[in-house]
């Protein structure tokens, strides 16, 4: 492609710029905006400083989807699964968490999403938790996906802590880096769920009400390769790119 000079001339007088394409091809001067607007694509291509790229599945396409979309309570009902979710229902944290990243562009294959967890809900609404009768002990259980978030490319980490039996505290949110294998977003998880059984030990000392917090708290992963770089992080190839703070495990 050649670089071509060409000079467009406006009036500095009260004119006003359309602000949208629509009032620019309806314009007396439609020719002329339609010019500059292939010479700033032009000059894009040129330059090399844009990529074209597909907008996200699910996401309205249309202007009659996002008009569909605006009588649809999306954000409202997100909301209110957020709230079972943080209080009651800790087992739809990872799906909740999901649709929830989609309130500012959902589009009807996510609002079929969120009508499926309400099925859910629907089905297990006379269910109910029966606790055990044993010593109170503090048991962790981590898990982590790889990848599913087509759009950042991130891992979702998912930890569970269970005291007699029963779930106390329970968190699926996104991780903050990429990770380049299993292991290391397995390690990610690890880590913070380390940190965070550390403090929940910390409190339940405090109130002195468990006897036997100073014992070591079980984490149960299911990741022999977290298990192992843990122990030995030099003599696994696949370690050598998780950063230090990873090992504190």
């Amino acid at each position: 492609m050649s670089l071509i000079e060409t000079l467009i001339v406006i009036s500095d007088g009260n004119f006003e710029d359309p602000l949208t394409f629509k009032k620019a091809m309806e314009d007396v001067d439609k020719d002329e905006w339609i010019k500059a607007m292939n010479l700033e694509l032009e000059s894009m291509y040129f330059n090399s400083i844009w990529d074209l790229v597909d907008q996200s599945d699910g996401c309205p396409k249309t202007p009659q989807e996002v008009e569909e979309m605006r009588h649809i309570p999306y954000a409202s009902v997100v909301g209110s699964l957020m709230y079972a979710m943080l209080c009651t229902i800790p087992d739809i944290c990872y799906v909740v968490g999901i649709v929830s990243g989609y309130q500012s562009n959902s589009g009807l294959a996510h609002w079929i999403a969120v009508k499926t967890i309400l099925k859910y809900l629907r089905r297990i609404r006379d269910y109910m938790l029966v606790h055990g009768s044993k010593d109170l002990i503090l048991i962790g259980y981590i898990d982590s996906d790889f990848q599913t978030d087509r759009d950042s490319r991130k891992s979702t980490s998912s930890s569970v802590f269970t005291l007699n039996e029963g779930a106390v505290v329970w968190r699926s949110i996104k991780q903050g880096c990429i990770a380049d294998s299993t292991m290391e977003a397995e390690n990610v998880v690890a880590c913070e769920a380390v940190k965070e059984s550390i403090w929940h030990r910390k409190f339940l000392t405090g109130l002195e009400v468990i006897p036997n917090m100073s014992k070591p708290i079980t984490l149960y992963f299911d990741n022999s390769g977290v298990v192992a770089n843990s122990r030995k992080p030099r003599s696994h190839k696949r370690g050598k790119y998780i950063e230090r703070k990873y090992h504190l495990i």
